[in-house]
């Protein structure tokens, strides 16, 4: 019997999606049922916008920030009405979260805009959200 990665047991896929110039480093995930190689970081976001479904932010690091952020603020221009999730794994991003909380205090962002996103703490927290999720009528931001 052929030992199935954890993504394939449940019928799921792995499209992996990286910019050439860490392809070319060789650090490319060779158990991704398909790899797109773009030509750099902006075609690289692009592409995974468009064929994603959901976007779901596990622990991480400068990237991991400034993709969650870009889609928060695609979705709050009305550009998309895809579900995203900050999986805050053992409070990772508590600090984070008290930091938006303080966006909204100083009315640099209406408290509204929290429902633009779901704070999950484990993975079947996160799966749950996205089986019901209903998009958020949120008010234009500059209402």
């Amino acid at each position: 019997m052929r030992w199935l990665a954890p993504h394939t047991r449940g019928g799921g896929r792995v499209v992996g999606v990286i910019p050439a110039s860490i392809h070319q480093l060789g650090l490319s995930y060779d158990g991704a049922d398909e790899l797109l190689v773009m030509p750099d970081m902006q075609a690289r976001k692009r592409a995974m916008a468009e064929r994603a479904d959901a976007f779901i932010a596990l622990p991480g690091g400068w990237g991991t920030l400034e993709e969650m952020f870009e889609v928060m603020t695609l979705k709050q221009l009305g550009e998309h009405i895809k579900p995203l999730v900050w999986l805050n794994v053992a409070g990772f991003y508590d600090l984070l979260l008290r930091f938006l909380t303080q966006l909204y205090d100083a009315r640099f962002a209406k408290p509204e805009s929290a429902r633009l996103y779901h704070v999950a703490t484990g993975v079947a927290d996160a799966l749950a959200y996205l089986d019901t999720y209903q998009p958020p009528l949120i008010s234009s931001k500059w209402a």
